[in-house]
């Protein structure tokens, strides 16, 4: 029997699946599906015989059956994980969020499920990704900006949020009347305006921030 800390070589069409993955850096379960389906028809994707899985277990098989892309989907990210999270610490990541906003079917019916409480479950979406799994250095230049900011500016967010959201609501107040009601928070401030919130904070805050320091929490703000 092969010694565990062995890793298992990808087939051509296991390693096409995965190049097409990471140029596309996301993909959606209905369309990760379908390149799947596509490469394995693609390929002669013929699953290895009770003979050379034997010979596997005995470490003889020379990774011959290069069309193999698993039995399904979902076994197919599993032999590519099994492999690229000895090697590199990496794996195909999925997650479910909610589809995107769209304004042309907000009152169209759809299949979204209702809770108890009569409200709307919209249905989520896959996606699939590959991440790193490891916390090095590269994995966090790559994380949002916001953790690089201190107490004094993360509580500048805070007041810039506030303000724009209760000046959101008084727009709504004004607007109560119109049918064209819009999505989201349409409160806005200027960047003079965010610049001088500065002088708004209080307590442990209270002029801690610089106009410089204030305008590097900006440009933090508009990544």
């Amino acid at each position: 029997m092969a010694p565990a800390n062995i890793i298992a070589p990808l087939t051509n069409s296991q390693k096409l699946f995965l190049q097409r993955l990471l140029v596309a850096h996301v993909l959606t379960d209905d369309n990760a599906k379908q390149l799947y389906q596509s490469i394995k028809e693609g390929f002669a994707d013929v699953a290895p015989s009770q003979e050379e899985e034997e010979e596997e277990e005995g470490g003889g098989r020379d990774n011959g059956d290069q069309g193999y892309m698993g039995n399904n989907f979902e076994h197919c990210l599993g032999i590519i994980n099994a492999s690229l999270v000895p090697a590199f610490n990496l794996e195909v990541g999925t997650v479910s969020l909610p589809p995107p906003y769209n304004a042309d079917n907000d009152d169209e019916p759809s299949s979204a499920q209702k809770s108890p409480g009569g409200r709307k479950r919209a249905h989520l979406v896959k996606y699939h990704a590959i991440v790193n799994r490891s916390n090095d250095g590269i994995a966090q230049s790559h994380a949002f900006p916001l953790s690089k900011g201190g107490p004094h500016e993360m509580a500048y967010f805070r007041l810039a949020l506030e303000k724009m959201v209760e000046r959101g609501i008084e727009l709504f107040e004004e607007e109560s009347s119109s049918t064209d009601a819009g999505v989201g928070c349409p409160g806005t401030l200027n960047r003079m305006e965010l610049i001088n919130l500065r002088t708004e904070m209080e307590g442990n805050h209270k002029d801690k921030l610089t106009i410089r320091q204030t305008e590097c929490a900006l440009e933090v703000m508009e990544v």
